[in-house]
């Protein structure tokens, strides 16, 4: 009998002790993130945050992807009232000059326009051409998914979210609202197209991005339940969650 209990012991002690040395080195990760991806209780959407989306139907008739910036100033200038906009679309080159003269100096005017910041493969940060990044904010955009291929995290410092509230984030934790398309989103044709309510957008928080599947701007999320969620309400949920502050 004691024999079996000092094998029993022994057995016991090496088990705990692999167990121990996996989680130490990450092997569970994914399974403690999945179980704290249940702790997250759906939410409300905040009102002064709203998405205006490139998606299929305004790329089919406004024309293929990427756009003419004309179109981008156009557009910015239909939500001019909005308290800030985050236009999360790269402009890493020139285009039509008399196009990006246009873009320019709609960002000038308006002032309260952030673009994005990609980190690209090589790892260098990628900034919008200079003529834009003279009279906007910018701020990082990318988010990096877990080894479960899933976002749960945001970046830290100066972000792409963070710039459009004027707030930095106290964690890294995203506390998603709910799932995909909860936000309150227009389509930019309808906007262009003067069937959106103008006062809609005053003293909000604006988001311009792409949600057409085919432009590839998605990822899955603790909340997408086999439906991925784009780039732009990801931010949108970022930037709730510095708002409220429950992390």
């Amino acid at each position: 009998m004691r024999q079996k209990l000092l094998s029993g012991l022994a057995i016991g002690i090496i088990v705990g002790l692999v167990l121990s040395g996996l989680f130490w080195l990450g092997m569970f990760a994914s399974w403690q993130e999945r179980l704290s991806d249940n702790l997250f209780l759906p939410k409300t959407a905040r009102e002064d945050i709203v998405i205006i989306a490139i998606d299929d139907q305004s790329i089919n008739l406004i024309g293929r992807w990427p756009w003419n910036r004309s179109v981008h100033a156009r557009l910015l200038t239909a939500i001019g009232s909005a308290k800030a906009i985050g236009l999360d679309v790269a402009f890493p080159e020139k285009s039509n000059s008399a196009d990006d003269a246009q873009l320019a100096r709609v960002l000038k005017d308006l002032g309260n326009v952030v673009l994005p910041v990609e980190q690209i493969a090589s790892g260098q940060l990628q900034y919008p051409v200079t003529d834009f990044a003279v009279v906007a904010k910018t701020g990082l955009v990318t988010v990096i998914p877990g080894l479960d291929g899933i976002v749960r995290n945001a970046p830290i410092g100066e972000t792409f979210a963070s710039q459009i509230i004027g707030r930095k984030a106290e964690s890294t934790r995203i506390n998603y609202v709910g799932k995909p398309g909860t936000f309150k989103t227009y389509s930019a044709i309808d906007v262009l197209n003067n069937k959106v309510d103008i006062n809609d957008f005053k003293n909000k928080y604006v988001l311009i991005g792409a949600t057409a599947p085919d432009l590839h701007d998605e990822q899955q999320t603790p909340v997408s339940y086999g439906r991925a969620m784009s780039g732009v309400e990801i931010h949108a949920n970022i930037m709730q969650t510095i708002l409220d502050g429950k992390y």
